[in-house]
């Protein structure tokens, strides 16, 4: 990366599926963001398997929390690594099914079962806006990857792909989803809740790296927000609303 002048590099991997002349390639991009993020994952990672090995020695579902650990660290990679969006899709639900499982580890308490669904039902509602998003793409640019669809942006209007594709509409759908991962106003009621998860999991999850995916998303999709002033002044009122609803809620909790 740092010798090719710091420019992104795409690594295409094949098609998981293709359906006649149309695939739908499995792309990794190195870039600033990616680079970055992908340590500090492994770190957060490593640190807090080995304190579980320790905090959940002869614990029942020692092995299936490492299991479910290691699956979510393989969902975080290829969020992170992701160079399309419905590569990123695929490792965001995978993130969010280790999550669910996670929060109802100790499954023989009700708590952590309803924590679970809580967290299960926000997830799929808030999700269906990143899958329009990349459906969106795909049917306006017939491909997600995000070289192409950042070079579609930089078309002048009137011509090209660029026009067609509904950046607003995406926008507001990635927006959609990032709220529901990151827990924001009003569909943040289910981070408290999954606090019923071991203690090991909710940090490195719910403290660090799955509550900040939506983060990342937006991030990642900066280009293209650049380009919906609605999508922008949406992730403003939301950010502020979240903001104050955190700082009353703390206020009353202390």
């Amino acid at each position: 990366y740092f010798a090719s002048g710091q420019s992104p590099i795409d690594v295409s991997l094949g098609d998981y599926y293709r359906a006649g002349d149309y695939g739908f390639a499995v792309v990794l991009r190195l870039d600033a963001l990616s680079l970055t993020v992908a340590p500090l994952v492994a770190v957060l990672l490593l640190a807090t398997s080995r304190f579980s090995a320790n905090y959940l020695h002869r614990e029942p579902g020692f092995i299936r929390f490492f299991l479910l650990t290691l699956t979510f660290a393989a969902g975080v990679f290829l969020l992170v690594l992701a160079g399309s969006f419905d590569v990123l899709y695929i490792g965001w639900e995978v993130v969010g099914l280790t999550s669910v499982l996670l929060v109802s580890f100790f499954h023989e308490r009700a708590g952590p079962v309803r924590a679970g669904l809580r967290v299960l039902v926000t997830y799929r509602l808030c999700d269906v806006g990143l899958l329009l998003g990349v459906v969106w793409l795909h049917l306006s640019l017939h491909t997600a990857a995000y070289g192409d669809v950042f070079r579609a942006l930089s078309q002048p209007q009137g011509g090209g792909h660029g026009a067609a594709l509904p950046v607003t509409a995406v926008g507001l759908g990635l927006t959609l989803a990032a709220m529901g991962k990151s827990a924001q106003f009003p569909v943040g009621g289910w981070l408290p809740r999954a606090m019923e998860g071991p203690t090991a999991s909710s940090a490195v999850f719910y403290g660090s790296l799955s509550v900040h995916a939506g983060v990342f998303l937006l991030l990642r999709a900066a280009p293209l927000i650049h380009h919906a002033p609605l999508v922008q002044v949406a992730l403003a009122l939301i950010g502020l609303t979240t903001a104050v609803m955190g700082a009353l809620s703390g206020q009353v909790s202390a």
